[in-house]
């Protein structure tokens, strides 16, 4: 099962992470959705945002931070336990 990912970032003030994260899933080819914190502030609340760039992966915040697309790769290849 291949897991749905969300990047959740700010564009306003800029957010450098942001757009390195962006920019390295672009790179690998890998498929996402976006939730800018600008344009939607209440999904801070909704997924519990501490910090950003966030990926989400199937609802639920796998990582904050610029994350290695080897870990990030590995989250969304990996099978819940109760699947």
């Amino acid at each position: 099962m291949r897991g749905q990912l969300t990047l959740i970032k700010r564009s306003s003030p800029a957010c450098p992470g942001c757009n390195v994260m962006k920019a390295m899933l672009d790179g690998e080819g890998i498929e996402y959705s976006t939730i800018d914190l600008t344009e939607e502030p209440e999904a801070q609340d909704t997924y519990g945002v501490t910090g950003i760039p966030a990926l989400v992966i199937n609802g639920e915040i796998k990582f904050t931070g610029v994350t290695p697309i080897e870990e990030i790769t590995a989250a969304l290849t990996t099978k819940k336990e109760d699947e």
